[in-house]
């Protein structure tokens, strides 16, 4: 496990704040930029190069990730996907941390506008079922989002898959700014935190 310190915030901004901004981009509806432009061509493209990609390359090398295209369409920007991999749980306030088995699911969405929207709104948001009540210093429970850093605005599909893999299983995570205090808390301070999440086997 590595515990990182590094700010997943943009400069000068609160993490309450950038939470917020990233669950806008639920908000933002399914269409690509204005064909007119020059910008619809590459934002295709790298759309539907995203998912090939990724496709042909670690989704047919793992079996312990899965992820697809939530709409059909050639460049798809929002994608279902599971991990397999045991996480801890806490449900309510009062309830006990329990370790469960996953897979665990989620969704990513990548903005449309992703290269003409203002460089300093972020571009890619991963959201987990919250159903699951996944417990981790980096998962903001009340708006279900997961905190993955300050990605680049094209960063690919397949390694965003990896990364998510290694917050999820507990094997990189960020006690800076935690999205979750408590959550920080119990994994820094409890010398059982990480029991049963020691041995993590690789996506392939």
């Amino acid at each position: 496990m590595t515990r990182d310190s590094s700010d997943f915030r943009l400069p000068d901004e609160s993490p309450l704040t950038l939470l917020r901004r990233l669950v806008r981009l639920q908000e933002l509806d399914d269409l690509l930029p204005d064909p007119t432009t020059p910008f619809r061509k590459m934002t295709f493209e790298f759309f539907s190069n995203n998912w090939i990609n990724a496709r042909d390359g670690l989704l047919r090398k793992t079996q312990r990730l899965r992820a697809r295209p939530r709409f059909p369409g050639p460049a798809p920007r929002v994608f279902s996907f599971e991990v397999d991999c045991k996480y801890k749980r806490k449900r309510n306030v009062d309830d006990a941390i329990q370790l469960v088995d996953g897979p665990l699911r989620g969704t990513i969405r990548y903005r449309p506008d992703l290269f003409i929207a203002d460089p300093e709104e972020p571009s890619i948001a991963v959201f987990l079922d919250p159903d699951q009540h996944f417990y981790h210093p980096n998962h903001a429970r009340a708006l279900a989002l997961l905190c993955t850093g300050a990605l680049p605005c094209a960063f690919p599909l397949d390694l965003l898959l990896e990364h998510i893999h290694l917050l999820v299983s507990y094997q990189h995570w960020s006690a800076s700014d935690p999205a979750d205090l408590e959550a920080a808390r119990y994994f820094a301070l409890d010398p059982d935190a990480m029991r049963g999440l020691e041995h993590v086997e690789p996506l392939f």
